[in-house]
């Protein structure tokens, strides 16, 4: 190459290194769907070979990695790519418009096979092209592996940029020639051809990423009036909170509750508990009425969360201490901060520490906090308060008694409340002049007040460090204390609060945390603090509730609930007590079992028994009624007892056709008759004293065993054991419209009828379930605060206010019916976004936006409802599950959506009247799911343009190979015509070869002849040596021994030439080669000459009528067989494998043959001393595996040498 060329082939390649980066620039800023990055690589590939194709294309690839922190790696493919070009060029496939396409799409296929790898390594599959990676992401939306993803994702851009480059390469070099004035021959066709299978629109998109927040809508509150009811709930770490201890309890406007203690923050939204990590100490928690939590620690200062945020605040911002007491806004939005050191006030916005206020005037250590009016009112830890307005002292309250302290100050409808260590409460009130007057209110026992909190119920609740209780009236100083007892949560209570629906929370130190809630169930035992204990019977009487149990007669008072004891509680103590009743003269009657038997106690208090010994049927008396004619009737375990005026006037046993004796219940008919259900025997019906009637199965009991009879509407109800019943004139209708089976009891008031159940309490319309007709029905259960199970076969009431009193498993409990809890709050409640890693998704503007690679998530729904009264609740997503149904509000479950389509999807929380029918309150939330950019049109048509293109290759591709197809079945009829040609003159070719291959060995064996017949010592040499060389190279070929060499053809060859391996004695003199006796030194030297002329006869005989490989092994036989292994042999002196294979057999063979032979100068050797021989020559004058092969047939060639001569060779 002159030096001009190599200056012009330097700035090419300098350019297309240039072309390629300036490409790959272009595109990339674009974002187009190519790399457009091996223009330059095409034509310098064309110009400057592929040295400068390489160049070029690595070069490009470096450079823009240079400039923009890209993979250099990649430079492998562009530099390949080169390499492929040129050889396309070379060859010729680019003269053609179809080899020239194919061969541009062929360029693409390689390039995706070389860069996928490269994409794995480097880049976890992806090429860093936007449209190819987005191909790529819906491949493995769609679950395909990634190996799938990347060849995809590279094939996308590389099946059409490596067309285009091409074709603007073509165009490049057509300029490039025509301006050094040479012409290209059919590139116009090729051009156009490019130009077809390259034209894919430069679409170009935009991304949309929208940042989301996370959040949850709460709602306002309503007021609502509560009644006294409440049932407790106590919450620790056995029944899901993290722990439990609890210092305070505040809520946040969204209803959130949030629990504070010295092992953390937890919210609690009524059915999951959260804990927040990271913030532990905390003393006091507050609410501002910005809706802003305040959170007081023991030792990390403040801290205030807004917005999902937490913002912190300590003695680096100013703070005096860490420890912080108490907290308390003021009227301007400040709040007062009580530390372990001085008070002070400050200012937050916006997660900012504004001002702050020192105040020091001698209040230190606050432990309480509380606004009055504009006033502050301070507890400290020395048991005095202090009264500011302003920042200013007014004055100090020091505790009026000695070795009391003031613990916890509040304000109550303008009453200033002052707790203390001791059992009283402090009225306070502060007049104009400075002066201070206090009002003590008792508390009975209570020390060291923690909390005091007026509720929207009407009570002043208090706790303590023993205790809760609360205080009513307050009106003209004259307060009312009622203590509270319940079970488990009695100690180290610090904190009440009043969430958004009336419920009463308590936080305690050491018991967790209390709510107590509203219902319609109220507990006589648990307001009584008497202990659980099952109950078989409940009367009123004299203001006091008589209640029955296994051991015993429990006696409460009305009103205080307190336990009462007298003589009748005293003489039944330890004693079952099966049944209780009044009777119209006031008269109290209690079946007992034992030797009591029936007791009675009439109004002056005279107690009468009456058992077996005084004509009782049984001492176990288990029911009881009065007649209308006074008499009362007691059925006992073994029968029915009349009694008039303290005596058994008559009895029902067995011997009187009772057959089955076991009494439960007894009424009386209309007519004056007697009802008595039975364990097993269904209904006895006694009129006069005598049994006139049993009414069983076969009569229509739906079982033998008959709990209860309740009169009405001149008919009963039966509550049998697996149904009820309605029996008139002796006619049982089953009442199969009502819904439960394992029922107690029935109880009637006014229009309504309560069935007592295993399940609570059914109130029913008395007529529909009489008339099996019913319609609606209301179940009462744990969600309106019933804590126990019903008794079975106990004896319950109904007083006259509507109440009902019924036994259970822990005591007494009493029923408003009537009492309708409110439900017709708004609720607070949102909904929760998460991904399945638990990543929440952020809320913004009312949106919920889940990212279009998300492929599972769950909506929940966060009802924040803490009273027992339950709601109706629909939860759903619009195309979701919006055919879902109305369910409790405690059975709300989370909607967990997968493969979610982009769009945007409403989500609706629906609270619901009992009847599901109407809808009170909804609120409805956005969750949006974006989507993949593979979902978007403009990608859809970038797609379809590519599948156009590969649509229209195929087609293209496919008639090109039918006209291939042709053409190539026109060429094989051709071929096979001249083959025929070729076979036949090939046939008359091998038929003149056998000729010439018969006339070739007639030669030899003609030669061998010959030579026997002057040399007078050889006999049958040559036949013997031909045969033990076919030996010795059957079983080489048997032993693979040589196997590259050794092949059937070799063995029949060597079998066939060797008789050649003396031909060269022909030019010896007959005077020599007959000679009896031992050679001279120079007859030896012409004698040794016979294997050079051996060699030159044999090629001279052979001529061009053999082939080369027998030419070849013919020739070794005559002029090598006489070379030895250690190179002392003749003519040439070789060694080792240097001596043909052939030779080497020969050489075995010819030896072996001498020793057992005559010849004129010697005797023939015996044959085992012909083998020692041999095999002493091993590695010496023979191939030692050669020897081996031949003494492994030694029992072969003996048996051999005996047929050929018989006796004439020694054995």
């Amino acid at each position: 190459m002159d030096s001009k060329s190599f200056r012009r082939n330097i700035g090419m390649v300098v350019f297309c290194i240039i072309l390629n980066t300036l490409g790959k620039l272009i595109a990339a800023g674009l974002r187009l769907p190519i790399w457009f990055d091996v223009v330059g690589t095409c034509v310098a590939a064309y110009f400057t070979g592929p040295l400068g194709a390489v160049i070029s294309g690595a070069g490009g690839n470096l450079l823009f990695s240079v400039l923009t922190g890209g993979k250099w790696t990649y430079m492998v493919v562009n530099a390949s790519i080169g390499i492929l070009f040129y050889i396309c060029v070379r060859r010729g496939y680019l003269d053609k418009s179809d080899t020239a396409v194919m061969s541009s799409f062929f360029l693409g296929v390689i390039s995706v096979i070389l860069s996928a790898p490269l994409n794995l390594y480097f880049n976890a599959g992806k090429s860093g092209n936007f449209w190819g990676d987005t191909f790529f992401d819906m491949l493995e939306w769609y679950g395909a592996g990634r190996t799938i993803c990347s060849l995809g994702g590279e094939a996308i851009i590389d099946i059409v940029d490596k067309p285009v480059c091409v074709l603007i390469a073509y165009i490049l070099i057509r300029l490039v020639l025509k301006r050094r004035g040479i012409r290209w021959e059919r590139h116009d066709d090729i051009i156009k051809a490019l130009v077809v299978f390259a034209l894919v629109p430069a679409l170009l998109a935009q991304s949309f990423v929208m940042d989301v927040y996370a959040a949850e809508v709460g709602n306002e509150v309503k007021e609502r009036n509560f009644d006294e009811n409440y049932v407790e709930t106590i919450y620790d770490s056995r029944t899901g909170m993290p722990y439990s201890e609890a210092n305070t309890i505040a809520e946040t406007a969204d209803g959130y509750i949030w629990i504070g203690g010295y092992a953390g923050l937890t919210k609690y939204n009524g059915k999951e508990f959260e804990f927040i990590n990271g913030i532990t100490g905390i003393y006091a928690l507050m609410t501002d009425s910005r809706g802003r939590l305040w959170i007081s620690t023991n030792d990390s200062g403040v801290l205030v969360y807004e917005n999902g945020v937490f913002y912190n605040f300590t003695i680096e911002d100013g703070l005096p201490a860490n420890s912080i007491r108490a907290l308390a806004e003021a009227p301007d939005g400040s709040v007062y901060v009580g530390t372990t050191g001085s008070l002070c006030r400050i200012w937050v916005e916006d997660g900012k520490l504004g001002d702050i206020i020192i105040i020091t005037n001698g209040v230190e250590y606050a432990t309480s906090l509380t606004m009055y009016g504009e006033k502050l009112v301070c507890a400290t830890n020395s048991g005095n308060l202090f009264v500011l307005e302003n920042d200013k002292l007014l004055y100090k309250v020091e505790p009026h008694l000695e070795n009391t302290y003031y613990t916890c100050v509040s304000v109550v409808d303008g009453h200033l409340l002052a707790g203390t260590s001791e059992s009283h409460v402090e009225e306070l009130r502060i007049f104009k002049n400075m002066s201070v007057t206090s009002q003590r209110i008792e508390l009975g026992g209570f020390i060291n007040i923690r909390d005091i909190r007026a509720c929207s119920d009407g009570r002043v609740w208090i706790c303590a460090d023993n205790g809760i209780g609360y205080l009513k009236g307050g009106q003209d100083g004259n307060w009312s204390f009622y203590t509270q007892h319940y079970d488990g949560f009695d100690a180290s209570i610090l904190d009440i609060h009043e969430d958004y629906e009336g419920n009463i929370w308590f936080a305690s130190q050491r018991c967790g945390i209390m709510k107590l809630s509203k219902g319609r169930f109220s507990d006589l035992f648990s307001l009584s603090g008497i202990s659980p204990v099952g109950v078989n019977a409940v009367c009123k009487h004299e203001g006091s509730y008589y209640c029955g149990t296994d051991t015993g007669l429990v006696i409460v008072k009305e009103g205080s609930y307190g336990p009462l004891e007298n003589e009748i509680s005293e003489m039944l103590q330890g004693v079952r007590v099966r049944s209780i009743m009044k009777d119209s003269q006031g008269t109290m009657w209690f079946c007992t079992y034992g030797k009591n038997g029936l007791v009675s106690v009439n109004k002056k208090g005279y107690i009468n028994s009456i058992n077996s010994h005084r004509r009782a049927t049984d001492d176990r008396f288990r029911c009881m009624i009065e007649l209308q004619n006074g008499t009362i009737v007691a059925g006992t375990a073994d029968g029915i007892n009349f009694v008039d005026d303290d005596h058994v006037i008559a009895t029902v046993t067995q011997d009187d056709g009772l057959e089955n004796s076991q009494i439960l219940s007894l009424c009386e008919g209309a007519d004056g008759s007697v009802y008595a259900t039975t364990d097993g025997a269904g209904i006895y019906v006694i009129k006069n004293g005598k049994i006139v009637k049993n009414i069983g199965i076969e009569d229509g009991l739906p079982a033998d065993v008959v709990l209860r009879l309740v009169p009405y509407a001149d008919g009963f109800f039966v509550v049998a054991s697996n149904s009820l019943c309605y029996m008139k004139d002796d006619v049982i209708t089953h009442l199969d419209s009502f819904p439960y089976y394992d029922n107690i009891d029935i109880l009637i008031d006014k229009n309504n009828a309560y069935v007592l159940t295993s399940a609570g309490i059914y109130m029913v319309d008395v007529e529909q379930l009489r008339t099996n007709s019913i319609l609606t029905y209301k179940l009462f259960n744990y969600t309106d605060g019933l804590t126990q199970s019903i008794t079975t076969n106990a004896r319950n009431f109904i007083d006259r206010d509507g109440r009902i009193f019924f036994c259970g498993n822990k005591g007494v409990s009493c029923f408003k019916p009537e009492e309708v809890l409110d439900t017709s709050r708004d609720y607070k409640f949102g909904i929760s976004v998460s991904l399945s890693d638990g990543t929440a998704i952020s809320e913004e503007d009312g949106v919920y936006t889940i990212p279009p690679n998300v492929k599972n998530f769950t909506v929940k729904a966060s009802i924040r409802k803490y009273s027992l009264s339950d709601v109706r609740t629909k939860f759903f997503i619009d195309g979701i599950n919006d055919g879902v149904k109305a369910v409790s509000s405690y059975e709300v479950e989370p909607i967990q959506v997968t493969n979610l389509n982009h769009g945007t999807y409403p989500v609706h929380i629906q609270i619901l009247n009992e009847e599901g029918t109407r809808i009170l309150q909804e609120e409805e939330y956005v969750l949006r799911k974006e989507a993949h950019v593979w979902e978007n049109t403009w990608y859809l048509l970038y797609l379809f343009a590519v599948g156009i293109w590969v649509i229209v290759f195929t087609v293209w591709i496919g008639f090109t190979l039918v006209n291939t197809f042709r053409r190539r079945r026109q060429l094989e009829m051709l071929r096979r015509e001249l083959e025929n040609k070729v076979n036949v003159q090939t046939e008359e070719i091998r038929t003149q070869a056998e000729k010439m291959e018969v006339f070739q060995w007639e030669v030899i064996e003609g030669m061998a002849s010959l030579i026997e017949s002057r040399d007078g010592n050889t006999g049958d040499h040559v036949k013997n040596v031909s045969k033990y060389v076919s030996i010795i190279a059957q079983e080489m070929l048997h032993m693979h021994l040589y196997s590259n060499v050794v092949t059937p053809k070799y063995v029949d060859i060597i079998t066939k030439v060797s008789p050649l391996h003396d031909v060269g004695k022909i030019k010896i003199s007959d005077v020599i080669l007959n000679k009896p006796g031992k050679f001279t030194p120079e007859e030896y030297e012409i004698m040794k000459n016979h294997a050079a002329y051996g060699g030159m006869i044999v090629e001279d005989i052979l001529g061009k009528n053999a082939t080369p490989e027998m030419k070849q092994i013919a020739k070794d036989v005559a002029y090598y067989h006489h070379e030895k292994w250690d190179g002392s042999g003749y003519p040439e002196g070789r060694a080792g494998v240097d001596i043909p294979l052939a030779a080497r057999i020969m050489a075995v063979a010819d030896v072996f043959d001498a020793l057992v032979s005559k010849r004129v100068y010697k005797e023939a050797f015996e044959m085992d001393k012909a083998f020692d021989i041999i095999q002493e020559e091993a590695g010496k004058h023979f191939d030692a595996e050669i020897v081996r092969v031949f003494l492994k047939k030694k029992d072969v060639i003996v048996k051999e040498l005996k047929m050929r001569r018989g006796k004439d060779l020694k054995a």
